[in-house]
């Protein structure tokens, strides 16, 4: 946390050194509307029944812009599927980003993007038939476990298993389908993706009447940060100091907006509109959505979580 405390630090302080007639927000403002992406992830950026993109981070990007803009700020939040769909980021037309590091290094993009706070702690899970015996991963040593080839959860697999001495027959799947078809027909007795990914697949395995559970144990864990361009430091800091002020309201509040130029009640406007992270977890991921995810990881520190917002010392 200290190394985003020091980072923040230095990108304030090159903001005398950008003008603001060149900046980022200055674009944004003009334009009235916020440009953001991410990779598609059940709960956190997904398709809805209109074709729309819903999720935390949709939800974030209309917070950051509430801040900036207003109460009537709009944005454009669209996904990430191909190499060729990161482009409006690497030429700097997407104005704030939610990714992986491995993400980051994959699209590269190490030269083109500063990382920033994290929004989400993501992990990889394992899945069950709710009849199932196993309460823990340990308990699936010897047994058919499934994932998708080249994903994370699958290289997260090998290295649980090996770390513990427990045998592990992985089975890979080229197709999602496939392998939801051998889960349902038990010839997988455990599926393995990310948590947002079996937690939507717990869903339909429901729907599809094979009622499904998450072992407690995660196999890996990783965060998904707001990433800005590196062209405008003075924007990079103000996502810096919004972002976090979803989690929990700042001290800072009013240095903020007297450094960039908010109204002076941008806080309150930010937690009004969107709602501060509690709400906008459980309204996507948690209690009121179909996942039903407990909040986990992303939670502050004090109660057990791992965010820790730069006030918090």
């Amino acid at each position: 946390m200290r190394f985003w405390l020091a980072l923040t630090a230095l990108l304030l302080l090159s903001v005398q050194a950008v003008p603001a007639s060149a900046g980022v927000l200055d674009r944004i403002r003009a334009e009235g509307v916020l440009h953001c992406g991410g990779t598609v992830r059940p709960g956190l950026a997904f398709p809805g029944p209109d074709g729309r993109l819903a999720g935390l981070e949709v939800d974030l990007c209309r917070a950051v812009a509430t801040a900036v803009l207003g109460p009537s700020a709009r944005v454009d939040f669209h996904a990430y599927l191909l190499p060729a769909s990161y482009a409006p980021l690497r030429q700097g037309r997407d104005e704030l980003s939610f990714l992986t590091q491995s993400e980051i290094v994959d699209a590269d993009l190490i030269g083109a993007v500063l990382p920033g706070p994290p929004v989400f702690f993501e992990s990889d899970a394992v899945l069950v038939p709710a009849a199932s015996p196993a309460q823990r991963v340990a308990d699936l040593a010897g047994q058919n476990v499934c994932a998708e080839p080249g994903t994370g959860a699958e290289r997260s697999i090998a290295p649980w298993f090996a770390a513990r001495h427990l045998a592990l027959r992985y089975f890979p799947f080229q197709e999602s389908d496939e392998e939801l078809d051998a889960y349902y027909a038990g010839h997988c007795s455990a599926m393995v993706n990310e948590i947002t990914s079996v937690a939507a697949i717990r869903v339909e395995a429901a729907d599809d009447g094979h009622p499904s559970r998450l072992l407690p144990d995660p196999l890996a864990a990783y965060p998904i940060v707001a990433v800005t361009g590196l062209g405008d430091p003075r924007w990079s800091a103000l996502v810096g100091w919004i972002v976090p002020a979803v989690m929990r309201p700042q001290p800072a509040a009013d240095s903020v907006a007297t450094t960039f130029g908010l109204a002076p009640d941008w806080q309150a406007a930010l937690s009004h509109g969107v709602g501060d992270y509690d709400a906008i977890f459980r309204r996507n991921l948690g209690s009121d959505s179909r996942l039903d995810l407990p909040p986990g990881l992303n939670t502050l520190w004090s109660e057990g979580g791992l965010f820790c917002p730069p006030y918090s010392e």
